[in-house]
């Protein structure tokens, strides 16, 4: 099976699902909506925590390994605690989980500030002496078919004999190509330039701002004057759910959930040539 850590509301598992796995995914995760979105969605959950799961149970039983911890504690944008916050110190996992799993391939994914960036490329190294292949750098989904913009900082390592690359990028698609409408003005909740009152704004012939944890204050605005919120459905559109994808929980839970998510085209652009060699051992 593959397992994913910190799994979410499924981003990743989506993403397997394009890449065209259909072996067994199991996801790990505390968030009691997350998990219900997830289960909802298809895709296997346990509720739990990964410091405490007992990891050992898996050795020998694990494909692939996805890790994608929460970023809060490590972004500018958010509070910028580092291993200082309650959730810094779970990047860690991602190594530990590992070595100790040995899988023939994993993923990392994380804000693409400083720190995380030197934490990867330190545990690269680690992976290297371990016998892995590595790569770690900075993908923009939008180069992957994900109608908005959001930087990530990826590590691939493989054990499997291959190569760890990044994806070639795809294609570029706006927001009107993912919605199927257009005609209106993307406002942004944050501000630009340093200026809380100067919002940013796009034409739907752009992608869309980054999906964060508050993306329904992002606002839609026509030539006459009208305005409304995002949607949830638009929202997930725009990170590359399904319209109808199942989000569980409030409104505000469910915006997190959006925000937090890996983006499922980015994440199918960077484990299809994964997947596909899960398929050749298999056979």
């Amino acid at each position: 099976m593959i397992l994913d850590l910190f799994g979410g509301p499924g981003g990743m598992d989506t993403g397997l699902r394009l890449a065209g796995y259909t072996g067994d995914i199991l996801g790990i995760d505390t968030s009691a909506d997350a998990c219900a979105t997830a289960r909802a969605a298809g895709h296997h959950r346990e509720q739990t925590d990964v410091t405490t799961y007992p990891v050992h149970d898996l050795i020998g039983h694990v494909d692939g390994l996805i890790v994608t911890p929460p970023c809060t504690d490590w972004t500018t944008a958010g509070n910028g605690l580092g291993m200082a916050g309650t959730t810094g110190p779970l990047i860690l996992e991602a190594l530990r989980w590992t070595l100790l799993l040995r899988p023939p391939w994993t993923v990392w994914e994380c804000t693409p500030d400083r720190p995380v960036r030197t934490r990867f490329e330190q545990d690269a190294a680690v992976l290297e002496r371990a016998g892995y292949s590595t790569w770690t750098g900075v993908l923009n989904a939008h180069d992957y078919g994900v109608p908005s913009t959001r930087r990530r900082q990826i590590l691939i390592a493989r054990a499997d004999g291959h190569p760890a690359r990044p994806p070639a990028p795809t294609l570029r698609r706006s927001m009107t190509e993912a919605l199927g409408w257009d005609g209106a003005v993307l406002v942004s909740n944050y501000g630009t330039g340093g200026d809380a009152s100067r919002r940013g704004r796009r034409n739907m012939d752009q992608p869309a701002f980054t999906m964060t944890g508050k993306c329904c204050r992002n606002r839609w605005e026509w030539p006459d004057g009208t305005t409304r919120n995002l949607t949830h459905s638009e929202a997930g559109v725009l990170q590359s759910f399904p319209a109808d994808y199942p989000w569980q929980g409030g409104s505000t839970s469910v915006q997190q959930q959006i925000g937090d998510a890996v983006p499922p085209l980015l994440a199918a652009a960077i484990l299809r040539p994964l997947v596909e060699n899960v398929k050749e051992r298999a056979a």
